[in-house]
């Protein structure tokens, strides 16, 4: 979660990419990207793991991320795929 949140800062499109699920990596598009660039991201708080270990497959993290005019906050689901962990999708971004 960190290296992605570092990559929005960075505004890295290839890492995002590359981080994301197979099913989702189609579906992102440069332009999409771009607007969450423009947010002016801040700062990254974990809020709670669970799972996500050396042994696990799958992993639940929970952040809140600061932008230049609010927060996002979202629990996200990551798996690993070809050793590799991955970005799958949300479980719900939390309104704040």
């Amino acid at each position: 979660m960190r290296s992605r949140y570092c990559a929005f800062v960075r505004r890295d499109i290839p890492y995002l990419v590359r981080t994301s699920h197979p099913s989702l990596r189609a579906k992102l598009t440069p332009k999409d990207l771009q607007r969450t660039f423009a947010l002016g991201w801040k700062h990254l708080e974990i809020v709670s793991v669970h799972a996500g270990a050396e042994a696990d497959q799958q992993g639940v993290v929970h952040f809140c991320a600061t932008h230049a005019s609010g927060v996002h906050v979202e629990i996200s689901r990551f798996s690993r795929v070809a050793g590799e962990w991955v970005y799958r999708d949300d479980k719900g971004v939390i309104p704040t």
